[in-house]
């Protein structure tokens, strides 16, 4: 079976992405020392949201840094493989909501982030989002990467192109200037950071 994208990003969804990030990064940098979510739950959340993107580089990159917190290796395998016997029950709709929003290409129902609020509160709730905005940035990074390795090692993605991989491992280049734009806008267009499926309440 030839590999390919889940969902195939482009660059208005790469600068959305791209722009949501900024105040993602510094919500988890602040977790740091507010400990609102311990790491290995934020890790969780991570592997979740690579999971259903299916970021090659991204999978491998957080697997490592998994094992290096101490997660155990099985239980790793089964995030990235969507095998749910791993996940903590008091965890478990964080989990759930880290899928949907990926699943959901970073437009996720209004509703379940409300079941998240109302599950977890507003500080945790906020690095909940942010390990998922933080993840979305790397996995629509890291995707044309692993299918530009790929192709150099004559397996292409039936539904790349080589301009398409070169075009997007450049983005974070040439759309830094546009998403500090879009990052300032949205504080005001989007003030919890997060942007709802317009199509389902």
């Amino acid at each position: 079976m030839n590999k390919g994208y889940r969902h195939r990003y482009n660059l208005i969804e790469y600068l959305i992405i791209y722009s949501l990030s900024y105040r993602a990064m510094g919500r988890l940098m602040l977790n740091v020392f507010t400990k609102d979510l311990d790491r290995h739950f934020v890790e969780r959340i991570m592997l979740a949201v690579t999971e259903v993107n299916g970021c090659e580089v991204c999978s491998y990159a957080h697997a490592t840094m998994a094992l290096r917190q101490g997660m155990d290796k099985e239980e790793i395998e089964a995030f990235l493989k969507g095998d749910s016997t791993f996940i903590k029950t008091e965890e478990a709709l964080a989990i759930y909501f880290a899928q949907h929003y990926a699943d959901n290409n970073g437009y996720p129902e209004k509703i379940t982030y409300e079941n998240v609020l109302k599950e977890y509160g507003k500080k945790k709730t906020k690095v909940i989002i942010a390990s998922i905005q933080m993840m979305m940035l790397g996995n629509v990074s890291g995707l044309p990467f692993s299918a530009l390795i790929s192709r150099i090692k004559k397996h292409p993605y039936h539904n790349s192109s080589f301009l398409y991989e070169i075009i997007m491992n450049l983005a974070m280049i040439f759309l830094f200037p546009f998403s500090v734009i879009f990052a300032i806008i949205f504080i005001f267009l989007y003030p919890k950071n997060i942007i709802f499926n317009k199509y389902k309440k």
